[in-house]
């Protein structure tokens, strides 16, 4: 039965570290609006083949559940149609600290090899326990994410996205450039925008952009509440003028109504006196 249930969640997580077009292990993969993923050059090749017949395509369909997927970018070129979609970190990570169960430290210094025991989420390599330790000595990796492969492979298929430079597709964006407002990866902070005076990490542009629309946000709800007060303010006197002006014209329909009852009351009585008259005056001559 242990045995079984071993082998039962070895089919799962090949399953999901497999891509549903090649059939190889997850490569750069992208996530799709749908929720399916694909290896960045699998889903660059559907779009080019699936669009290859239409003169002015907009989009294309999933592979798996064929839902309609719009372009991000209509004016980019269909090649590059594959970049504007995220990266997703969490498959790629899974797949990768599936293939193989030797430490890739150990292997690159050509070493005895041993079996990976845990995962660098940041350098996306697999580890044994002894180069986790260095690696958890060394400044420049102490404070990277390290995860144990069986905790790695056991976690919620969550997807996990990272925006893929349009440049260099195989970057991550982890910067902005203030002087030529536009987002970049690091081989673009390092070659393109070395004399760049304002370069800051997307969190950073992040906050200060949410400052900055925090503050805008502020003046607007005071200057929206001054308004409203304003309105208020006007709305009431409005009603005080139109109560007033009720209480006017009731006590004018309440003086009308009296002295238009005592004019029929006058002109009735006015005419029964020459009726009663006109009465007498006809019995006399009779």
């Amino acid at each position: 039965m242990a045995l079984s249930r071993v082998n039962y969640e070895s089919d799962i997580c090949n399953d999901f570290t497999k891509c549903s077009i090649c059939f190889e292990d997850f490569k750069s993969p992208k996530c799709l609006p749908c929720s399916h993923s694909f290896c960045h050059e699998c889903l660059k090749n559907h779009r080019e083949s699936s669009c290859l017949s239409k003169q002015s395509p907009v989009g294309f369909s999933c592979p798996l559940c064929r839902d309609f997927i719009p372009a991000e970018n209509i004016l980019a070129e269909l090649k590059n149609w594959a970049n504007d979609f995220p990266t997703n970190d969490k498959l790629g990570n899974i797949s990768q600290a599936s293939q193989g169960n030797f430490c890739d430290g150990c292997q690159r210094d050509g070493e005895e090899e041993e079996d990976a025991k845990q995962f660098c989420l940041m350098c996306k390599e697999k580890l044994c326990n002894v180069c986790v330790k260095y690696h958890r000595r060394l400044v420049v990796t102490k404070d990277h994410e390290v995860l144990s492969i069986d905790e790695l492979k056991k976690s919620p298929i969550v997807m996990e996205t990272r925006k893929a430079c349009n440049t260099h597709a195989e970057e991550i964006i982890r910067y902005y450039c203030q002087d030529h407002s536009i987002p970049c990866c690091t081989v673009c902070v390092c070659t393109g925008h070395r004399k760049c005076d304002s370069i800051e990490t997307v969190t950073e542009t992040a906050e200060r952009l949410r400052t900055k629309e925090h503050y805008k946000l502020f003046v607007a709800m005071g200057e929206l509440e001054k308004e409203m007060t304003d309105i208020k303010i006007e709305l009431e006197k409005n009603i005080a003028d139109i109560e007033e002006t009720s209480d006017k014209l009731t006590e004018e329909a309440e003086a009308m109504y009296t002295n238009l009852q005592k004019h029929i009351e006058k002109i009735k009585y006015e005419y029964l006196r020459k009726l009663s008259e006109k009465s007498k005056e006809c019995r006399g001559k009779l």
